[in-house]
């Protein structure tokens, strides 16, 4: 299996980047966003980070961002997390993927 290198220095397996992706699908923006837990030797902490720009400025979200027309939602976030945060993240697992498109074709659950 080959793999192709991230700017963020994190290998993205070739499997990754030839699957469907859902922008073929699409008509409108879908976003990616993660949650990070991290134990601070008494409590369960969570990411999360103010935005700077509009909309909502201001508000704490979870980290994030638009997937680009080519781009899995776990090559996003990869993405996301090191040029807004400057994180380096490599597992993931993908937990439920919501959508209030009228028509459900993103409502996916592992």
């Amino acid at each position: 299996m080959t793999s192709e290198q991230h700017p963020s220095g994190i290998n993205t397996h070739e499997s990754e980047l030839n699957k469907p992706h859902i922008h073929e699908q699409r008509s409108h923006a879908v976003n990616a966003a993660c949650a990070i837990f991290g134990f601070d030797g008494v409590e369960l902490r969570l990411l999360l980070f103010k935005r700077e720009q509009e909309p909502f400025a201001g508000k704490w979200e979870l980290p994030g961002g638009r997937l680009h027309h080519d781009e899995s939602a776990e090559n996003c976030l990869i993405r996301e997390l090191h040029d807004t945060l400057g994180l380096s993240v490599n597992l993931f697992r993908q937990v439920q993927t919501i959508s209030n498109h009228p028509y459900k074709r993103f409502t996916n659950r592992f």
